[in-house]
């Protein structure tokens, strides 16, 4: 369309200048003060009060009650009204830093040559027996490498008996008072054991001692029972137990000193044949062998010879005796003594012959005989052919043959005309036949037997005279045997005290049990398998006796000893000891410190072929079965040139606040690549893997060992308290709510207000922070040592001259009208507004009533009027101040109250029936009167200043010219009718031309602008004239 007429005509054309060319950046609020979580005096943006629980925390312990800082408090209602841009610098007491990974490390397959320091104990590597005796105590000692001695490295090594394991004494013997078997001796000692026997028992105790073992060995015989008691106890040096402790008593079993022994008494035999040609007698058999050397035993289980006797150990001997048992012996001939009879018929024999139908005797019955004649008829032989049932028969048993009872013989086989009279024969030892009668076992007979056992003695050699056609069988029973009784010893003793030798008052070995690096020299180099010597000298001199091993402390160095290479190091976002997580873990993989609050970490995935693993960031209170996962990073790598690489994904950025104390604060970043993780930064790669992969695309077998073992482990290592150690050593003395004092805030005392100082001096700094509001919860002015940092919040954000700071004067206890008035006297500033009295509210995350500051809810009424209106529309009243989630006001203020309190400077929070708790002024601290002693009208000249001033930025080293002033006044002017619509203005004037902006101006670089404004003021006094007028009277023109 033409722009210019060039015919007759009219041409319409249109000049918007209502249009806003930009609008200004947004500018929030600002809140200063404790957190639970967080960097200290890093300020940081938050949109939403989730996100900011995310970075802050809510609530937090403190001796057994849950809290919540009025930062939450203010956050939470500066969102719940509105708010969508907020500010927020942690304050804290003393030193605060981060919690790392390196004391739950995430380790790699590579080893360094540093050995694991702190609390770890390297008694699972130590050789066996080594130092043990000597003195007990704890000993700083240095120590050698494979016998070279250590630059520096030194070690705590600590003796003493608390692993539990039995002492033999400075001997074994039971006259040794540092003994064992001296404990045997004082107790019960047994007296029926074997004599001279060595046996290696078990050593049980009544407490929670096991596996010990000793070499017992008994006296000579006791007496007239022959048996022994223990002469001494040896330990065995590789079974010395563990666990026993003093006050426990020993004991070794009944039968462990000897079990199934042979009481010393005559055992009869159950089965023993007759032999002959023996007389009585005794013989002394031992380890088999007696007199002759063919006269041998055998013990057997049941009977059958050659079967292994399943008892019967050790020497021992027995005496067997037998005797004559009065029975004749077969065929034995008697031959006739004196004058023979004779005249019979020659070479006769008569059998079956009784001793009555031939004779008589003077003792002796029973047997068969045969009477013989030879070839003269002379009768010179009688036989007993058949002993049976013969008895009572002795050496000196006489028969007489008479020789009417020869002629009387039925058939009268020798005649009946016997001549010489009768005939006699004294019996003799070959007559007679011999048993085995018993056997007496000597006290150290062998042991071991069972009811059912056999002993056999293999005859027939028994007194030397081959007599005994079968074996002597003795079958043993219950009643023939018995068992060693119980040995108890008294109780052990030892001595704890350092510095106390083995030998006194020791019945457990002093030994090492524990060895921990007091200081590591990084000079010494330490690998797998080495061997770590620390000198018995410089360890209470331990000595053998008891030691099994070597003097020294040795110890061979295995893979737990060594620290594998940490992969990478993180570390968190948030400062202070909460974040602490634990490095024990409990069931289920629970961490003794974990909480909602903190974290920990997860290795997964990790992959050789691929080079990558992923890192999953986990709530600290969730376990292995239950993970709650907050963060995971899959595939990622330690290849710097990769576009996966661990820093570039994660972050490793950290904020560092510098000049600390001075008055111009400021915060640098270090690291090149921001933080992507809203929980952790990496803080080192120590095991990168340059160009991962070859020419070929084969990963580097060199790179595989840096990867991260797979695993999870916990954050610790951060320093700071949510409460000043300084002033209040233990949580139960931090005030909070209502409680705070002049000395004492949420745990923050005088020493601490210097943080605060520097967190204001740090947010004076307008071009990177941007806020319009600024509150710090927690401290009031009436408190002496709160009174400094809050003139310097005062004076800073006068200085910015963009922003209000929110201030309270009073606590809770010391709050009246008088003293609110006092304390708001002393202060003259339209960039500050002061608000009483306290409020009580449902605190949004612990849901319990308490008491805050009423700067702690301003913000919010702030933001619900920047919301429903515009800045310059007073805060407050009905429709814009009420506070909605105010429980009460700590007073309920009449209108002479909130009169006293307005004109004194200070905003009344009112309580209106039916209306509820309402902020009821708009007053800056300004003593003058102007229209900037009003808040709406201070807002208004923030919000003008900073949008003209943002206009004015893009101007700066442009050319000073006309065109560049009107494009200033093009923007500026819709802006500030804008303004005027919008019911901010009454009038206003903006001037920036050659009247203000002449030659000396510009040769001087300037460029003047002058801005007049007419504020729309509050209608905050409302009169109302209700007139009475009579009737008829005519109303007003």
């Amino acid at each position: 369309m033409a722009e210019t007429l060039i015919s007759p005509g009219v041409l319409a054309r249109e000049n918007d200048q209502s249009q806003v060319t930009s609008q200004p950046v947004q500018a929030g609020a600002c809140i200063v003060g404790p957190t639970v979580l967080g960097s200290v005096n890093i300020p940081k943006l938050v949109t939403s009060y989730s996100e900011y629980l995310a970075n802050f925390g809510s609530t937090f312990i403190s001796g057994s009650d849950t809290y919540t800082y009025f930062t939450s408090i203010s956050a939470y209602n500066y969102f719940n009204n509105g708010g969508t841009s907020l500010i927020v610098n942690r304050v804290a007491s003393g030193s605060w830093t981060p919690a790392t990974t390196t004391l739950s490390p995430i380790e790699s397959e590579v080893e360094s040559p540093t050995l694991i320091s702190g609390s770890y104990n390297f008694s699972g590597s130590f050789v066996e027996g080594t130092a043990r005796g000597g003195e007990s105590g704890t000993f700083r000692a240095t120590g050698s490498i494979d016998g070279v001695v250590t630059d520096g490295t030194i070690f705590n090594v600590i003796r003493n008996q608390q692993n539990g394991k039995l002492y033999t004494g400075a001997s074994s013997a039971v006259g040794d008072a540092s003994s064992i078997a001296f404990k045997f001796a004082a107790g019960t000692n047994p007296q029926d054991l074997l004599p001279n026997d060595s046996k290696l028992v078990p050593i049980n105790g009544n407490g929670n001692g096991i596996n010990a073992t000793a070499t017992v060995t008994t006296g000579a015989p006791i007496g007239v029972t022959g048996r022994a008691q223990i002469a001494t106890v040896t330990i065995t040096p590789a079974a010395l137990g563990t666990g026993y402790a003093a006050g426990e008593t020993l004991s070794i079993t009944a039968g462990s000193l000897g079990s199934g022994m042979v009481k010393l008494q005559s055992k009869s035999p159950s089965t023993s044949p007759l032999g002959g040609g023996v007389a009585s007698g005794t013989t002394t058999i031992t380890d088999g062998l007696g007199t002759p050397a063919s006269l041998k035993y055998v013990i057997t289980a049941g009977g059958s010879e050659g079967v292994p006797a399943t008892t019967g150990t050790g020497g021992g001997s027995f005496d067997l005796a037998w005797a004559k048992n009065g029975q004749l012996i077969a065929n034995a001939a008697f031959a006739i003594g004196g004058t023979p009879i004779a005249g019979a018929t020659a070479d006769i024999t008569a059998s079956g012959l009784t001793l009555a139908q031939i004779g008589t005797t003077n003792q002796g019955v029973g047997g068969t005989f045969s009477v013989l004649s030879d070839v003269s008829g002379n009768i010179t032989t009688v036989l007993c052919t058949d002993a049976t049932g013969t008895s009572g028969w002795q050496t000196n048993s006489v028969i007489t043959i008479t020789t009417a009872l020869l002629e009387a013989l039925s058939g009268t086989p020798f005649g009946s005309s016997l001549t010489g009279g009768n005939a006699t024969r004294t019996l003799t030892t070959a007559n007679i036949a011999t048993a085995v009668t018993g056997i007496t076992p000597s006290a150290d007979f062998a042991e071991g037997f069972q009811a059912g056992n056999i002993l056999t003695i293999q005859g027939p050699n028994v007194g030397g005279v081959s007599s005994f056609p079968t074996d002597v069988v003795f079958t043993f029973v219950d009643n023939d045997l018995e068992n060693g009784s119980v040995a108890t010893s008294t109780a052990l003793v030892t001595t704890i005290t350092a510095g106390n030798s083995q030998n006194i008052n020791n019945n457990l070995i002093i030994e090492p049990v524990s060895a921990t690096v007091a200081i590591q020299d990084s000079d010494d180099d330490f690998a797998v398998g080495q061997v770590v010597s620390v000198p018995a000298a410089n360890i209470g001199t331990p000595a053998s006796p008891p030691s099994i091993g070597s003097a020294d402390l040795q110890f061979t160095l295995v893979g737990a000893d060594i620290v594998d290479q940490e992969s990478f190091v993180l570390e968190t976002l948030t400062e202070g000891t909460i974040m602490n997580s634990g490095l024990t873990e409990g069931n289920n993989g629970t961490l003794t410190n974990g909480t909602t609050d903190n974290i920990r970490w997860e290795i997964q995935g990790s992959n050789a072929s691929t080079g990558t693993f992923s890192l999953i960031i986990r709530q600290g209170d969730d376990t292995s079965t239950a993970k709650r996962v907050l963060e995971i990073f899959p595939n990622i790598s330690l290849d710097p040139q990769s576009s996966n690489y661990i820093e570039r994904v994660v972050g490793n950025q950290t904020k560092v606040f510098n000049g600390a104390g001075t008055s111009d604060p400021y915060i640098s970043t270090v690291g090149s690549f921001p933080n992507a993780s809203r929980y952790v930064r990496v803080k080192e790669v120590a095991l990168k893997t340059p160009n991962y992969f070859d020419n070929n695309g084969a990963f580097k077998p060199e790179f595989t060992s840096s990867l991260p073992d797979i695993g999870s482990g916990s954050f610790n290592g951060a320093e700071g308290e949510l409460f000043s150690k300084t002033g209040f050593p233990i949580y139960t003395k931090a005030n909070y709510y209502d409680s705070i004092s002049d000395t004492n805030t949420q745990g923050m005392a005088a020493s601490e207000m210097t943080v605060y100082t520097d967190a204001f001096n740090l947010l004076a700094n307008k071009d990177d922070y941007s806020y319009n509001i600024i509150t710090t919860p927690g401290l009031y002015y009436a408190a002496s040592m709160m009174a400094t940092p809050m003139n310097v919040l005062i004076q800073n954000t006068q200085t910015r001259g963009d922003a209000i700071a929110i201030v309270d004067l009073v606590s809770y206890a010391g709050g009246t009208v008088t003293t609110a008035k006092a304390q708001a006297a002393s202060l003259d500033n339209s960039y500050a507004a002061a608000y009483w009295p306290w409020v009580q509210i449902a605190d949004p995350d612990s849901r319990q009533l308490v008491w805050t500051v009423p700067s702690s809810m301003i913000p919010g009424v702030y933001a619900f009027n920047d919301r429903t209106s515009e800045a310059w529309f007073a805060p407050a009243g009905i429709n814009r101040g009420g506070l909605n989630t105010v429980v009460q006001a700590q007073r309920k203020l009449t209108q002479t109250n909130r009169d006293d309190l307005y004109t004194g400077k200070v905003n009344p929070i009112a309580t209106f029936p039916g209306k509820g708790v309402v902020v009821f002024g708009q007053k800056t601290l300004q003593s003058t009167a102007s229209a900037l002693d009003r808040i709406n009208v201070r807002r208004l000249l923030i919000a003008l200043k900073s949008y003209i001033v943002q206009i004015a930025d893009n101007l700066v080293f442009e050319q000073n010219t006309a065109a560049t002033r009107n494009n200033f006044l093009s923007q500026v002017n819709p802006y500030m009718e804008s303004v005027q619509q919008r019911q901010g203005l009454y009038a206003f004037k903006v001037v920036m031309d050659s009247s203000n902006n002449g030659p000396d101006v510009v040769d001087r670089n300037q460029m003047v602008g002058a801005i007049y404004v007419q504020p729309t003021k509050t209608a905050e006094f409302i009169y109302l004239d209700f007139n009475i007028l009579p009737t008829g009277a005519q109303f007003p023109s």
